[in-house]
């Protein structure tokens, strides 16, 4: 004997209560129930005008260091702009978890923000003061979210000006989200159990290791501080994501070995004899880490 289910999912007076409760919707996909984190009405206004946050809560910091809300890659930037004598300074958009969105998160100053992922360069803008009125600008990216992720090997400090003010000039946000796509839902994993890779340095490593500390000026990526020659053993490549085979630009940063020491499951570093010669050779050093310049 077989019994069929009422099926709740379509129902409008049971899903007039879910929205009520503010619960997550369910939906059928490929055989399996999803989640569906984002609405449809929220989906547009990110690709349009952007959506008010009231707080850091509201903003997960993925792993790569980009930043997402409701399993979407989003973009974060002030939207309110003063004017006074006709004169204003346009903000600057974030798409990484940068040193400038962690101290206003730190500053309490979220509240500012807005967040939204189109792809064309403009932002919806409102201004007020000697000016108001609203209309979308074009802004520029945020040079300390191009060093979080290392966008084309982009250093403040390591990068030459001429090559800063290159990449700066050559980004498109299109070209990002083709990197790292805004539906973080719908990415598959790279591999599966049967064609992983073993999660091992490859044979040209320490090559590639040398040029990229040459690449960002031999100055940690973390906490600026910059080693000298002599002393560069104290200077690691480091593999943000974990996997020691993803030689990609783009996962590889220069840290110092007490930086390095921090990241997760690399405390085993401390317990290293060089981890304490670095300490006596830069004993100012945890001042640089005090700064709020290392990442969290």
């Amino acid at each position: 004997m077989t019994f069929r289910l009422f099926d709740f999912f379509d129902d409008p007076l049971l899903n007039g209560l879910r929205e009520a409760m503010g619960a997550r919707l369910v939906e059928w996909y490929g055989g399996k129930r999803s989640i569906r984190l984002i609405g449809k009405e929220e989906l547009e206004r990110l690709r349009t005008v952007g959506i008010d946050i009231d707080g850091f809560d509201q903003i997960k910091v993925e792993s790569d260091g980009t930043i997402s809300f409701k399993g979407q890659r989003i973009l974060v930037y002030i939207r309110d702009v003063s004017v006074m004598d006709r004169q204003h300074t346009l903000p600057k958009y974030h798409f990484a978890f940068c040193r400038t969105l962690e101290r206003m998160q730190q500053n309490n100053r979220w509240f500012r923000y807005v967040v939204a992922n189109r792809d064309d360069g403009l932002f919806r803008i409102n201004f007020y003061g000697s000016r108001t009125g609203t209309s979308e600008e074009r802004l520029n990216v945020c040079q300390c979210c191009l060093e979080r992720v290392s966008w084309k090997g982009f250093s403040i400090n390591g990068s030459s000006s001429k090559d800063r003010i290159q990449i700066v000039g050559e980004f498109k946000l299109s070209d990002f989200f083709s990197e790292y796509p805004r539906d973080l839902l719908s990415v598959l994993p790279k591999y599966t159990t049967l064609n992983a890779p073993l999660n091992d340095y490859s044979d040209d490593w320490p090559i590639i290791a040398e040029r990229l500390k040459r690449e960002r000026g031999f100055r940690c990526q973390s906490c600026g501080l910059y080693i000298g020659q002599g002393s560069r053993h104290f200077l690691h490549g480091h593999h943000k994501s974990g996997e020691k085979n993803d030689n990609s630009p783009e996962n590889l940063e220069v840290l110092c070995i007490g930086c390095h020491a921090e990241e997760p499951l690399h405390g085993h570093i401390k317990r290293l004899a060089r981890y304490q010669e670095f300490l006596t050779a830069f004993p100012h050093w945890p001042t640089l880490v005090g700064r709020g310049a290392m990442k969290t």
